[in-house]
């Protein structure tokens, strides 16, 4: 009976010493962070943190950093690049990557206080990305596969999802659009062949359902429907806006989707018999009235900017000249803020040199022909965005007489325009093109551009903070 006690005292024993080591283990296992690990994440959270309130503080004047690129594969040609920020400061820049045997499409998201992440590839055979992101932190990237078209969502738990697709039998240049409000909830719109015409398509992904039914918005009447916009509020509703007609007469039309009756049949925005309406924008406030602008062919080869609003109560309203300049208006670009101001902003070709003005709608009324750089060789392709306290950030492509370098300017309401800024590398080396701008909820903006290195373009990057 002693022997049995014994053997049992040193099973326990042999037992208890198992147990203090599995324990030791796991605790080593999930050790809780070293003393500099700890003060590494203290420095994070300080910097994020004073970020945070300096762009909380209306009167916090913010810079511009230093430019960086954002990928890392340098063995094919980059481009069209896209950018969307989220409501926390956070972004997401979406681009088409070249290699030997494919077009991808690349992802890589920027954290506040910690920078750009590892780029992901979404996609090893597509074109066109588009992207959305939402105050919840979410982002819907949206891509044009052969004949699909094609959706990756991120949600800030989980990452990126599996691809998931909107619809088959594209046009072969379907240039789709897509926004999201801040459930989650997202509408595409792009344009598809449909008979001997082209129409514009749409469909609805809701976060429980999944993408519904595709169907056409843009009507069956005759012309060709192409340059589809999308606009959404936080509610949920949305508006579309195209072109339709020949090549040498076209129309602006629009539709508006409301939750729970769906589209509504297309509303004339403008017609003019004589002229051409072509590359229409779109803005929606909080109450659900848009405003809408478009290049309108005047006499010759003028293209002048025009303008509409719409009341979600009664309607369009009469459209109107938003600018009137000597010369030609192109590349057009439009912003707008929830309390329903907006700014359009766009290039003037004037003889020889170009410039680039804006207008804005406040207070009821244009404020027309606002200069933002005047009589430069070459300024081109603006694109503007808003923060929540109203001031507006503008970039574009300028040539100084040997490349295009990348500027930009910051509208303050009551000041106006502010002296333009380089925001990238002064060098004579490489071409900068193509930039695209988006602020986060908190007012930090995030632009990025393609740029070549005398061999190759690559994705580059600047933000505002």
């Amino acid at each position: 009976m002693e022997d049995g006690d014994n053997m049992l005292k040193h099973f326990l024993i042999l037992l208890l010493t198992l147990c203090v080591i599995a324990c030791s283990k796991e605790s080593t296992d999930t050790e809780a962070a070293t003393p500099v690990e700890e003060q590494q994440q203290v420095v994070v959270e300080t910097q994020n943190s004073t970020i945070i309130n300096n762009l909380k503080d209306r009167n916090y004047v913010k810079q511009w950093q230093e430019p960086v690129i954002i990928e890392t594969d340098f063995t094919g040609n980059s481009s069209d690049p896209k950018v969307a920020a989220d409501g926390n400061g956070n972004a997401f820049a979406v681009w088409s990557q070249v290699d030997s045997t494919h077009r991808n499409i690349v992802v890589s998201r920027y954290e506040l206080g910690k920078g750009w992440g590892t780029p992901i590839t979404l996609h090893t055979n597509a074109s066109y990305p588009e992207v959305t992101a939402n105050s919840s932190g979410q982002a819907v990237v949206l891509v044009s596969n052969a004949n699909d078209l094609l959706s990756f969502h991120f949600d800030p738990a989980t990452g990126w999802g599996q691809e998931k697709r909107i619809s088959l039998n594209l046009a072969r240049d379907p240039r789709a659009k897509i926004e999201m409000d801040n459930n989650g909830n997202a509408i595409a719109v792009w344009k598809s062949k449909e008979g001997a015409f082209t129409a514009i398509w749409s469909n609805r992904y809701e976060p429980t359902k999944g993408w519904g039914q595709a169907q056409i918005i843009s009507g069956a009447d005759e012309g060709n429907a192409k340059q589809a916009e999308i606009a959404i509020s936080e509610s949920g509703n949305a508006m579309a806006i195209w072109s339709k007609g020949t090549f040498t007469q076209s129309d602006i039309w629009a539709s508006e989707y409301r939750v729970g009756s769906g589209w509504a049949t297309p509303a004339l925005v403008e017609k003019d018999n004589q002229a051409n309406s072509i590359k229409p924008k779109l803005t929606l406030d909080l109450a659900g009235n848009a405003t809408a602008v478009w290049l309108n062919s005047g006499e010759g080869a003028e293209l002048n900017v025009f303008a509409n609003l719409y009341d979600s109560s009664t309607g369009w309203q009469q459209p109107a000249a938003i600018e009137s300049l000597e010369g030609r208006a192109q590349f057009l670009s439009l912003a707008g803020h929830t309390n329903g101001n907006a700014i359009a902003i766009w290039t003037q070709i004037q003889g020889g040199s170009s410039s680039i003005y804006s207008s804005r709608y406040t207070n009821g009324r244009w404020i027309m022909n606002e200069p933002v750089v005047n009589n430069v060789p070459k300024a081109n392709l603006p694109k503007i965005a808003f923060d929540n306290f109203g001031n507006a950030q503008a970039v574009w492509q300028q040539y100084n007489g040997r490349t295009f370098h990348i500027w930009s300017s910051y509208f303050t309401p009551g000041r106006g325009w502010a002296e333009p800024e380089l925001i990238e590398e002064n060098t004579t080396v490489g071409v900068a093109r193509n930039p695209q701008i988006s602020i986060s909820g908190l007012g930090n903006a995030i632009a990025v551009w393609q740029k070549s290195d005398g061999s190759r373009n690559n994705i580059s990057a600047n933000k505002l903070e």
